[in-house]
């Protein structure tokens, strides 16, 4: 909203109070009258818009390529015509570019004229010599890796019978563990029945021998007896050995199938090695109960020997009623040996059966997988090796075909494409030096300048802002009932107020905000007049005035703007007419500073104003 505006609504306000002061007071006042004609009046709507000035043109210059700056040549301020220069970049690298650059253009241009020229006889020769060489490295690398390839899988069989012989017999002797076991235990049975058939067939009267024999007798039984009794130990240390048994055989048959799937068999191996240890442990403990049990053993045929010598002394041996005896013996001898040679049977197979546990545990702990990578990292290395001596033995022919053939128009063709290359390498050096100097795109102002001598900048990183002083604008804003005035191209008067002793200077509307921007709760549009003739002394920055007349009308009638009152959206005012007051609705044209155009009253008519003095308001009459 203007200044004219609020005014004008704050005039009105005053108006509205003094005719309800009127109305109020009319009663006990006499009517006081303050009016004013209507008449005709030039009136001029203008639209005033306060800013800044800011030039209308500003270029942001930057390098076209990277680099460390060397020098400024401008400072923030100075005037640059088109073309000046205005800083400059290190160019030690861009000359060592440059040369380069100039080289291989030379050595394009070589390349180009000796595949025109075609192959000398010499290098066909050179040629040939790397075709035999290539060949013989072909045949000497499939044989080498032919050997390598049969080395790694004779390493990997022989490790993956052994590994699978070893299953087997862990397999076969764990089956016949039990049975001999069972076996040692019976023969404690066998053993006392037969040294109580012993005692029951002593027929002869005792004698010294016999007695001897007897006591013998009793304490080999009581051996067994107490084997017997070790039996219950060895039974429970036996299912705990089945049952670690399977433990390894399961450990492995997962480590089997996780090889199978070509899984991770890291979670089995470590699963095998503690099946492993508790398979350990329950052979050691079956081992001790059946040592206990073979030592009562080998007590009681001890005792026996000496029954035997008792039996067979020389009072004794003719004494034929003690052959039955005698048998007895030689009976539970023959199941003492039978138990032992169990005993040693078990022992044995427990020794067997830990060392394929160790040979199983060695290719599960990584000798299986190794070895069979072994072979694939063979396999793979040799047929690598073989691929690159053949694609050597394949390029050696390849040249040795193209040094014997006339030069081909494929070959001129990329030999004169690899000059145009570094032709435009060579161009693109030659750019990048002359890019190295920074030169003003258009005459202006320098106004800011941010880098200093040996910073690194970045291309098309902003570096100096050039203001073009030729055409200057002034910016402002103006409110919502003022930018609807508002014309692109509109001629406006502008007034700076730092050359307050120059003429106005004239100038257009160039640019209008589509969009609002809100200030203070306040939606309001900037507004940008560019100055026809900007004068040399004006500055960015400088602070001033625009006046834009949106419309004019000569001869209007007008009423003051402050009489005009807003009753519930109709616009009226109050004509005094033979003496009474009457609110007549008008219909409102431009307004200027002071006042309004309307129509729908004549001209001479009057028009209660309110009569301001000081603060108070003046009652005018009531209707």
């Amino acid at each position: 909203m203007s200044s004219r505006a609020r005014f004008a609504a704050a005039v009105v306000g005053v108006v509205a109070i003094a005719f309800a002061a009127t109305r109020v007071f009319a009663a006990a006042a006499p009517p006081t009258y303050h009016t004013v004609p209507v008449r005709r009046a030039n009136v001029n709507d203008v639209v005033t818009i306060t800013g800044a000035v800011r030039a209308a043109t500003v270029t942001h210059v930057s390098f076209k390529i990277p680099g460390r700056i060397a020098s400024r040549l401008v400072s923030v301020g100075d005037t640059v015509a088109a073309g000046q220069a205005l800083a400059r970049l290190d160019t030690g690298d861009l000359e060592i570019g440059l040369a380069q650059a100039k080289a291989g253009l030379g050595g394009a241009k070589a390349k180009y004229d000796l595949v025109v020229a075609g192959a000398a006889p010499e290098d066909v020769a050179i040629a040939k010599q790397s075709v035999d060489n290539a060949q013989r490295t072909l045949d000497a690398t499939k044989s080498a890796t032919a050997a390598q390839l049969a080395s790694a899988q004779i390493a990997f069989t022989t490790l993956r019978t052994a590994y699978a012989s070893s299953q087997t017999g862990f397999q076969v002797l764990g089956d016949g563990v039990p049975s001999d076991v069972t076996g040692v235990t019976s023969s404690f049975g066998d053993g006392r029945a037969a040294l109580a058939q012993a005692l029951i067939d002593f027929t002869s009267m005792s004698t010294v021998d016999i007695t001897t024999a007897k006591a013998a007798i009793g304490q080999a039984d009581a051996a067994l007896a107490n084997a017997q009794n070790d039996g219950q130990q060895i039974s429970s240390a036996l299912d705990q050995w089945r049952s670690a048994r399977d433990g390894v055989i399961a450990a492995w048959l997962q480590f089997d199938g996780a090889v199978g799937r070509g899984a991770d068999t890291s979670g089995a191996a470590t699963q095998y090695q503690s099946a492993v240890l508790a398979y350990t442990n329950a052979t050691t403990q079956l081992s001790a109960t059946l040592t206990l049990a073979s030592a009562e053993v080998t007590a009681a045929e001890t005792s026996v020997t000496v029954a035997q010598g008792a039996l067979n002394s020389s009072t004794s041996r003719n004494d034929a009623s003690l052959d039955e005896v005698r048998a007895d013996l030689l009976g539970f001898q023959g199941t003492a040996t039978g138990s032992g040679q169990l005993g040693a049977t078990v022992a044995g197979k427990l020794a067997q059966m830990a060392t394929y546990a160790g040979v199983i545990a060695d290719a599960v702990g990584g000798t299986y997988l190794s070895t069979q990578q072994a072979v694939a990292s063979a396999r793979q290395t040799g047929e690598s090796a073989v691929v690159g001596a053949q694609n050597a033995y394949d390029a050696a022919a390849a040249v040795l075909a193209k040094a014997g053939a006339p030069a081909r128009s494929f070959d001129v063709a990329a030999a004169y494409a690899g000059v145009l290359a570094a032709q435009a390498a060579l161009d693109k050096a030659t750019s990048d030096l002359a890019n190295a100097t920074l030169t003003a795109p258009s005459a202006g102002v320098v106004a800011s300048f941010d880098a200093q001598p040996g910073e690194l900048v970045a291309a098309g990183a902003p570096l100096i802002d050039l203001y073009d002083t030729s055409t200057v604008t002034l910016h402002g804003s103006v409110g919502e009932t003022d930018v609807a005035k508002l014309r692109l191209g509109q001629t406006a008067t502008v007034a700076i107020d730092a050359l307050s002793g120059g003429a106005p200077l004239s100038g257009r509307v160039t640019t209008l905000d589509p969009v609002a921007t809100v200030q203070q709760g306040v939606p309001v549009y900037g507004v940008d007049v560019t100055i026809d003739h900007p004068d040399a002394g004006i500055r960015a920055g400088m602070s001033g005035t625009v006046s834009i007349a949106v419309a004019s009308v000569k001869g209007a009638l007008v009423v003051p703007t402050y009489a005009i009152r807003n009753e519930n959206g109709v616009r009226t005012v109050a004509i005094l007419r033979d003496g009474k007051v009457a609110d007549v609705p008008v219909h409102l044209g431009i307004s200027d500073d002071d006042v309004t155009q309307v129509a729908g009253v004549a001209e001479g008519d009057r028009v209660l104003v309110p009569l301001l003095t000081g603060s108070e308001v003046v009652p005018t009459p009531a209707r």
